[in-house]
């Protein structure tokens, strides 16, 4: 599978009844990570966890701002169902190595979605308004929109690599 992003803001309509919000936080752990928010998503939609590792040689600095992309490969992952009042369901995602650098990213992908809210938002994505945190993939000539939001986790003995609270973010804004 070959993703390549090609979005822009002005590829996608405003339409608040179609906008999707996540608010998600998570709790670093020697570990484990846990993961709790809040999203406008209906019931029962499915956020996907991804865990992808940093080169060695990324710097601190690199990672914190953003300025390198983590290796391409996912060592962990996990989902979430959104709850009753649009709660994301605490999820707890293994965090392999305590010394290694990690992005941990959160997913909104309609097609992994059930009939009723492919229905909402398009089982492609189509009709997705525009929100925090939109990206257009193309997943085998096939265009997708999906809603992505990143943590950037530190080595534990460095800041914020342990026992921090922190803020999912978009790369767009």
């Amino acid at each position: 599978m070959i993703w390549v992003e090609e979005s822009k803001d002005e590829d996608f309509d405003y339409n608040p009844d179609k906008e999707i919000t996540i608010d998600a936080k998570v709790q670093i752990y020697r570990n484990k990570l846990m993961i709790r928010g809040e999203s406008n998503l209906p019931e029962g939609a499915i956020l996907e966890f991804n865990l992808q590792p940093y080169q060695e040689e990324a710097t601190a600095f690199q990672v914190e701002t953003y300025a390198v992309e983590p290796e391409d490969k996912i060592s962990t992952s996990g989902t979430s169902k959104i709850g009753g009042g649009g709660s994301i369901e605490g999820t707890f995602v293994k965090r392999p190595d305590d010394t290694k650098r990690y992005r941990l990213e959160v997913v909104f992908d309609p097609r992994k979605q059930t009939e009723d809210i492919q229905q909402s938002y398009g089982p492609l994505g189509e009709s997705i308004a525009l929100s925090d945190g939109i990206i257009s993939l193309t997943d085998q000539s096939i265009k997708v929109t999906v809603i992505k939001k990143y943590v950037n986790l530190m080595k534990s003995e460095e800041p914020n690599g342990m026992m921090a609270n922190l803020d999912f973010t978009s790369l767009k804004k």
